[in-house]
């Protein structure tokens, strides 16, 4: 349920939107803004459907995505063009600077997991192992072209330096354990142990941009077609990315599997060249896990304390969902790691 201040900054974020996209679409007579939108229509932002008419007269759908922080703005304009040459994102048609991106949109948005049969949903995991191992493998971005700086992650409590985030969210989160006791379980102490044990495993990888908002993929007709909402794309490393997949084996959404690990992850392996071992795939869960963990902790900002009640009530209904997510994936990996040996919990 959002507040009151919530929802009246929303209503000023459409406003806002509404007014900007008008303008544009007053100067830029091919575009126009669709009379139906989707129910959804962003978190941070706003989205919202519209089409181009292209110099062959077609009608081109198109997106309309309205920032409004500019860091978010400058962020994903340059991931956009930073990716363009993998095929894997939507191309800029379009921009007003600081606010607005016109994009081409995607036939879907997310998974169309039910229509997907068991030879579709293996196809759709090479071709998304085959499109992971490109943007891992993308140059990272120079000094010179970077977009923002790294004090507008700040409020992720994020840098470059891998293994020092690492530490100080496992350091809290062994923190809020021992004060929460939902969390006072064998499990999520091998969990944590498992993380803690691959931090210089993890910090020695080289850097990547990583899209940890994974989900936000377009799956469409059998094919995998590209990933969008980019603005929060930011260095990491390969086993972040992997660990961000291999949420979509059997994603809390869906009730049944969907994505079929083991083809994408020979496909992965196939376009990088390289084999993973059991070090690689423990890696991957730990990051998977650290995924949890993050937010366990409110992005490296709460350390247990109890006058918090926000923060302890958000650990405290998040609970089962979390152990029950992290589990999950414990299993999804069972045929590429001695998973008991590090989880004894769950024999």
């Amino acid at each position: 349920m959002k507040t009151k201040e919530q929802l009246a900054e929303r209503e000023e974020l459409a406003k806002q939107s509404e007014l900007t996209l008008t303008e544009f679409c007053n100067e830029h007579p091919a575009y126009s803004i669709d009379a139906d939108q989707p129910e959804y229509r962003g978190g941070t932002n706003l989205i919202t459907f519209g089409h181009r008419r292209t110099e062959e007269g077609q009608q081109q759908p198109i997106v309309f995505k309205y920032f409004i922080r500019t860091y978010r703005f400058s962020q994903e304009y340059f991931c956009l063009h930073h990716f363009a040459d993998t095929g894997h994102v939507p191309k800029i048609l379009a921009a007003v600077p600081d606010r607005l991106i016109v994009m081409t949109r995607y036939p879907a948005s997310g998974i169309e997991a039910e229509q997907l049969n068991l030879v579709e949903r293996k196809a759709v995991s090479s071709e998304m192992g085959k499109a992971v191992a490109d943007w891992v493998r993308w140059p990272l971005p120079n000094a010179e072209n970077w977009p923002t700086p790294q004090t507008e992650f700040e409020q992720l409590q994020w840098r470059t330096d891998m293994g020092e985030i690492i530490g100080h969210v496992l350091s809290l989160c062994r923190q809020i354990q021992a004060v929460v006791p939902s969390y006072q379980t064998p499990f999520y102490s091998e969990a944590l142990a498992l993380t803690e044990q691959h931090v210089d495993f993890i910090d020695q990888q080289p850097r990547v941009l990583f899209h940890e908002d994974f989900a936000n993929l377009s799956v469409h007709q059998g094919h995998f077609l590209g990933f969008y909402d980019l603005e929060m794309v930011r260095i990491g490393t390969e086993a972040m990315q992997l660990g961000c997949a291999l949420e979509l084996v059997n994603p809390q959404w869906i009730d049944s599997e969907w994505l079929v690990w083991a083809d994408f992850i020979q496909a992965f392996q196939e376009t990088t060249r390289r084999t993973l071992d059991e070090a690689d795939f423990l890696a991957i869960l730990a990051m998977n896990h650290f995924y949890y963990h993050i937010r366990l902790c409110r992005w490296g900002k709460w350390n247990g304390n109890p006058a918090e009640i926000e923060n302890m009530n958000f650990a405290t209904s998040n609970a089962a969902s979390y152990l029950t997510n992290i589990k999950r994936t414990c299993f999804s990996l069972r045929e590429w790691v001695d998973l008991y040996k590090w989880f004894p919990s769950l024999r």
